[in-house]
């Protein structure tokens, strides 16, 4: 049949109409395969370096009490902050400029403070705003009634107690300081003048006032109240030096205490360094110090390092410091008692919930020790009677590590594999045997055995909380039994208690009670897996009530005081964080979208991926795509090593020339790189090799999923992360170039060197944490230099640029030097940058720039072909 002329009428499946509509979609797919400029959309353009400054930080400041307004501010890096004041429910939002933090008075007032010193009160409802000029200190009361403010005016400071929108209501002429009780109902101050000084208290609910106490000469300062508002303790500074007062403002009566009162040598610690508190019973905390104490360590004195010392110069040196704090004491003002609570060899100490008993702390005295966190004996004093008794032997000298109950009944601590619960009351230890499942530590954490942590106590300390891998744990301190309070074991979530209370978790002392959960009411925990996070909320009968979660990074939650409003913002790897509102049983609410402006821009993307490791142990890394990206194009790729990173899937990273380590993932794929972030396990005895061994597995993993020229791959690296840069380049030729920032280079002699930050040798770094040697540099010296890159520098290829910072605490930039010299000798390239005054990461801005710009060109040359900048030139030809 003639196909092209037939006149006859056509099969029914040899219609045209029905040939056209069955191959027209193949004629459209082959249309857009072979013209994809038609089938995709125009690539977005990418933002230029003049372009980064655009690009801000969102923080959460604060959300008033019923949760109505929140709170926020964008930070950036050459441009004021700026603090924006927005309604939960929608419809309002506040933005003032050169502003970065304030406080709500109540839920109709807000009030922050500028750049130029002055204080300005904003009014919720109207968007008014009262200024006040000068202002030195301010502060709502409790219930946000008034707002009191210390300002500087003509040539004098005025106290000015206003209403909640800066209406002044009284005002006092001369004050040098003030305080507010935490009740709200007072306000005492001190004023003076060339012939005279007193404090005075207003009572806030007539302001009238009433003298407190006077003096012909010296001054009255540093008010600390008691919680419960009913004493105020204060000092008195003159020519006789400090006195110790407190005043009952219900009962007018003020007592006294001086100096004269202290042992021979002694005196009462200046205001400013005495850690003044007064306890819920009404006991007084102060500090004292020696009058005739000599500094040993004075940079004078000729050192001396004794080779049966039990710590190293340094580590004394540092310890010196501690003995220089004042020691504490407590003064019981009705009875005038005094009891002296610690000494300079016992300098740590903190407090149990009640504040009855003080524990201290001093080294071990058990011959020279090598741990980088020295062992210490610590010891309980009873605030009561004086009585000082021996309470642990051989414990790490870290008071955080020792979990105090906010009722003050128990302290909890991690021992020789176990958690233990101590009784205050009754003077004993328990062990916890309760939980045959749960382990309490991770076999690896920088190289080391680290317990999951203590998560709080349950109200009136009826339960210790604590942590295994996925799940917290109840442990009844009476009973010794135990509950699970998650699901984490059976659903592969973590989960983790979330601190709502408030508090900023800083203390004047060396420990606080840890925090307090009510589970008779909603308590919040976090959940997350390998890729996804969220909050959820533990109701009183056990069940769950999820509030938001999902393939992001969900984080910094604050729940309103008197609501169940809660803020907090998310954000994935290729999406700005947005501040978001909820309550329980509603939907997430966006309030604020940081960074709208970078939806016109091409941009990068994140994925985990999974690698083997020759081990055969399967690992993960995240995967960082270049914005654009286009699958038939060869990309270049930057692979960035610090032990484990897939925790930073969901991480955003805005653009920024400004960075600490000169490095940001988010500009090198707007450069169009990918960025591979691999997690990294190490064999114990050869940290260098494993390292090496895995990042060529996680890099050759990579090639085979995204098209990466495999000749224009490159590595960096910082801190450890340098070190294992250092090394990797003797191993493989994998890398067309590389970057190493305040890395080791020469191993045997860094295990014989100082970590000038806290005075340690850096030897038990390295048998027992994160160097994972577990012999003795003089039991495996080979073991030491097979790790160690200035000891295989002949087998570098790989153009390395290495940078320090010529003040580095924690890295002496010898060892930089010292890799420079080795491969300089050897005829390799490389060049080394040193930064002057900066330390173990660099912090002056030009620097920063400087060095992200030098990264930036080192690897534009290797791996993009680009012209080389004059100082490579200069420094390789």
């Amino acid at each position: 049949m003639d196909w092209l002329n037939h006149n006859g009428p056509w099969p029914s499946w040899l219609c045209p109409t029905v040939i056209a509509s069955a191959l027209l979609p193949v004629f459209i797919f082959f249309w857009l395969v072979t013209c994809p400029a038609y089938g995709q959309d125009k690539p977005k353009p990418i933002p230029s370096e003049s372009d980064y400054a655009r690009w801000g930080t969102l923080y959460i400041d604060k959300i008033s009490p019923d949760g109505s307004w929140v709170s926020h501010v964008m930070r950036y890096d050459a441009a004021p902050d700026t603090l924006f004041v927005t309604r939960t429910s929608g419809g309002k939002q506040y933005k003032f400029a050169s502003a970065a933090s304030g406080a709500f008075g109540g839920n109709s007032s807000f009030v922050f403070q500028d750049r130029s010193g002055s204080l300005s009160v904003l009014d919720l409802s109207t968007g008014q705003v009262v200024t006040i000029a000068g202002a030195m200190d301010w502060a709502y009361t409790s219930g946000a009634k008034h707002l009191v403010v210390l300002a500087h005016q003509g040539e004098q400071n005025i106290l000015t107690i206003c209403d909640v929108f800066g209406k002044e209501q009284k005002s006092v002429p001369g004050v040098s300081s003030f305080s507010i009780d935490p009740r709200g109902h007072h306000v005492i101050y001190a004023s003076g003048s060339a012939t005279a000084s007193c404090v005075e208290i207003i009572s806030l609910d007539d302001f009238t006032t009433k003298t407190v106490a006077t003096a012909a000469a010296g001054t009255f300062e540093h008010f600390k109240w008691q919680d419960n508002g009913k004493v105020v303790a204060f000092f008195h500074s003159g020519m006789g030096g400090t006195g110790l007062c407190s005043f009952m403002p219900s009962t007018g009566q003020l007592s006294r205490f001086d100096s004269l009162s202290l042992p021979p040598g002694t005196r009462i610690a200046a205001p400013v360094s005495s850690r003044l508190t007064v306890t819920p019973d009404g006991r007084v905390l102060f500090g004292i110090e020696e009058i005739d104490r000599s500094d040993p360590y004075s940079p004078n004195v000729v050192q001396l390092w004794n080779g049966n010392d039990e710590f190293i110069y340094p580590e004394r040196k540092i310890e010196g410091v501690w003995a220089a704090v004042p020691s504490m004491a407590v003064w019981d003002p009705p009875s005038g008692r005094f009891i002296r609570l610690n000494t300079p060899q016992r300098p740590r100490i903190f407090f149990n919930g009640n504040m009855r008993y003080a524990i201290s702390c001093s080294l071990s005295h058990i011959g020279p020790q090598y741990t980088m966190t020295p062992l210490a004996d610590y010891f309980i004093t009873d605030l009561r009677t004086g009585k000082t008794v021996l309470w642990l032997s051989k414990m790490p000298l870290d008071p955080r590590q020792i979990s105090i109950s906010p009722a003050g009944k128990y302290a909890a601590y991690y021992h020789d594999g176990s958690y233990w619960i101590y009784s205050f009351a009754a003077g004993k230890h328990q062990r916890v045997t309760c939980c045959p499942r749960a382990a309490w530590y991770a076999e690896d954490i920088l190289g080391s055995r680290e317990i999951y942590g203590i998560g709080g106590w349950a109200s009136n300390d009826s339960a210790l909380l604590l942590y295994d891998e996925t799940d917290v744990w109840s442990i009844d301190p009476v009973a010794m039994t135990a509950s699970c309070l998650s699901e984490g074991y059976a659903s592969g979530h973590t989960y983790r208690l979330v601190d709502e209370t408030g508090h900023d978790g800083e203390t004047l002392f060396e420990s606080r009670p840890d925090t307090e959960y009510d589970f008779e009411k909603p308590v919040l925990f976090s959940y997350r897996t390998a890729t996804t996070t969220g909050y959820t909320l533990r109701l009183s009968g056990g069940k769950w009530q999820p509030l938001d979660f999902g393939k992001m990074l969900v984080s910094g939650i604050k729940k309103a005081p008197q609501s169940q409003v809660r803020v907090y913002t998310t954000q994935r790897y290729d999406r700005p964080p947005d501040l978001r509102c909820i309550v329980p049983g509603g939907d997430p609410v966006i309030l604020f979208k940081s960074n709208a402006f970078q939806d016109k821009y091409g941009w990068g993307r994140a994925e985990l991926i999974n690698y083997t490791m020759p081990s055969g142990k399967l690992a993960k890394a995240v995967l960082c795509y270049p914005a654009n990206y286009d699958i038939n194009k060869k990309y270049p790729m930057v692979v960035s090593i610090y032990e484990k990173q897939s925790q930073y899937l969901h991480n955003y990273s805005a653009p920024s020339l400004q960075n600490t380590i000169g490095f940001n993932r988010a500009a090198f794929n707007l450069n169009g790189y990918f960025v591979l972030l691999p997690d990294l396990e190490y064999e114990r005895n050869d940290p260098g090799v494993s390292a090496a061994q895995n990042v060529v597995a996680a890099t050759r993993a990579a090639l085979q999923m995204v098209p990466v020229d495999p000749a224009r791959i490159g590595l960096i690296g910082h801190s450890f992360g340098g070190y294992e840069a250092n090394f990797i380049i003797t191993q493989t030729n994998l890398f067309a170039a590389a970057v190493s920032g305040a890395g080791i280079a020469d191993v045997p002699a860094h295990y014989l060197s100082v970590s000038w930050s806290f005075g340690h040798p850096e030897i038990d770094r390295y048998e027992n944490q994160q160097w994972r040697m577990d012999k003795s540099l003089f039991d495996d010296r080979q073991a030491y230099e097979r790790n160690s890159p200035v000891h295989t520098a002949e087998k570098v290829t790989t153009p390395l640029l290495i940078w320090t910072g010529q003040d580095d605490p924690q890295v002496h930039w010898h060892q930089s030097i010292a890799y420079h010299l080795a491969l300089r000798r050897l005829g390799k390239k490389n060049i080394m940058v040193v930064y002057p005054k900066e330390g173990h990461a660099i912090a002056k801005p030009d620097y920063q720039r400087d060095l992200t710009r030098r990264i930036r060109e080192w690897f534009g040359y290797y791996l993009k072909g680009e012209e080389p900048a004059e100082w490579i030139t200069d420094g390789i030809k």
